[in-house]
């Protein structure tokens, strides 16, 4: 049984951040129900990554703006935990999960109320309009002595609910340019109009 599922609008909304930006950096949390208190934690479970919120493209790594964030999202998501983080690294050819992502993803995995957490890192060489594969990378924390590493998951380990589906989902975003229209916290903090919960693009993603 795989350890995460990672619904289609927690997918697109990653994939849609990385190619609103593709001359930079991006990242942002994950978001799964919390469970209920008479519910039993198990860690035989798959947990359920059913949605994304989308942080920063222009600095990664200014911690103020990502308390701020993270305490808005948890006032916004109060049924929801964050139970993990993605990254789309500026260069083509990146596909290390370290520096500033591995960073932020240990606060999030210590703070985790979860069994689990998930590292999940864009393959931006495996984004084209084809969608012919879930361009993404998935990466664990592991307890090794005094330090902290980040160890890549099999592709097993996370499965894509309705993945052909989802695939196909993903093709007509980009083929829409739908990416055009989500909204990052940056955006948000540039323009308090904007509603960086991308409600109304979540609506065409399910649709």
């Amino acid at each position: 049984m795989s350890q995460f599922l990672v619904e289609p609008l927690a997918v697109a909304k990653i994939v849609l951040h990385a190619c609103k930006y593709p001359h930079t950096a991006v990242n942002g949390v994950l978001l799964a129900e919390k469970p209920s208190p008479d519910s039993s934690n198990s860690s035989s479970k798959p947990i359920v990554i059913c949605n994304t919120v989308p942080l920063f493209h222009s600095n990664l790594n200014l911690a103020p703006m990502l308390e701020a964030a993270l305490m808005q999202i948890e006032a916004t998501y109060k049924n929801y935990a964050i139970v993990g983080y993605y990254q789309a690294n500026e260069l083509l050819n990146d596909a290390s999960p370290e520096g500033v992502g591995a960073h932020i993803y240990q606060k999030i995995a210590e703070n985790c109320p979860l069994p689990r957490s998930l590292y999940i890192l864009v393959d931006n060489k495996a984004i084209d309009r084809k969608c012919s594969t879930i361009p993404l990378i998935y990466y664990q924390r592991k307890e090794a002595g005094q330090s902290q590493k980040l160890e890549r998951l099999p592709n097993s380990a996370v499965a894509i609910d309705d993945e052909e589906d989802c695939l196909e989902t993903l093709a007509n975003l980009l083929v829409r340019q739908a990416y055009r229209s989500l909204v990052d916290f940056d955006n948000h903090l540039d323009d308090i109009g904007l509603d960086w919960t991308n409600s109304r693009l979540a609506e065409q993603i399910r649709n």
